[in-house]
């Protein structure tokens, strides 16, 4: 499973400059994360998915697009709030 996450990050950092992703394996072969990035701030919730899988449609089979549980989008403010609950 090795490749699959580092091609993944490719994709997404590539994307996304700057962005910071935290990946989880959910099973033996399957993975979930958060992307968080600043470009988020002027996106809606539905945009940001949609900028994400564009991307990860483009670049990933779609035997490694479903090995993708979720790829949760947010930003910086939005991860400082969540800390301080």
């Amino acid at each position: 499973m090795e490749e699959f996450p580092n091609n993944l990050r490719s994709v997404l950092h590539e994307a996304f400059p700057g962005s910071e992703l935290e990946l989880e394996p959910r099973s033996e072969d399957r993975i979930g994360g958060f992307l968080v990035w600043e470009g988020f701030e002027e996106l809606d919730l539905p945009d940001r998915q949609a900028a994400i899988w564009s991307r990860i449609r483009e670049h990933l089979s779609p035997k490694d697009q479903r090995r993708i549980n979720y790829i949760f989008a947010l930003t910086p403010h939005e991860i400082a709030v969540m800390q301080e609950d």
